[in-house]
């Protein structure tokens, strides 16, 4: 009966210890899936961004043509072109060639930090497969 009562003692304490650690891991774990959702959220932002920022560069050299299906083309490196871009753009040349530079160094460097995003939105998908998937495995 000692032994009953001094095992009860000893395990009590631990019992309460690893509750407390259980409430600490289930919050560590509820802050990882919110962070590698809203990391989802930034990349799908962050793809509709590249694609509004490609559509507005297009509209703006849609005059252009053909240098727009070719990276290589001759006339990108043409000083001739780049006066007329520059004449069409009057004034405000400066300026939205100073924001293309900036918005292309931000999504250069914002698509570098996407690529670690969606490594650990992947990750979780592997451990934690969205509702669909899991019902599409669970039916086969």
């Amino acid at each position: 009966m000692a032994e009953a009562v001094g095992f009860a003692l000893a395990v009590f304490p631990l019992l309460i210890s690893a509750a407390e650690h259980y409430a600490e891991v289930t919050v560590a774990f509820r802050r990882y899936n919110r962070f590698t959702d809203e990391a989802g959220n930034l990349a799908k932002i962050l793809n509709i961004q590249r694609v509004i920022f490609r559509t507005t560069n297009k509209t703006l050299l849609e005059r252009i043509g053909d240098m727009l299906d070719n990276a290589h083309h001759a006339s990108w490196e043409d000083k001739l072109t780049e006066e007329t871009f520059m004449k069409q753009l009057d004034d405000l040349a400066e300026p939205v060639m100073d924001s293309i530079q900036l918005i292309k160094r931000e999504l250069e460097t914002l698509g570098r930090e996407s690529q670690k995003l969606e490594a650990l939105t992947a990750e979780k998908e592997e451990v934690n497969p969205p509702l669909s998937k899991s019902l599409l495995v669970s039916h086969q």
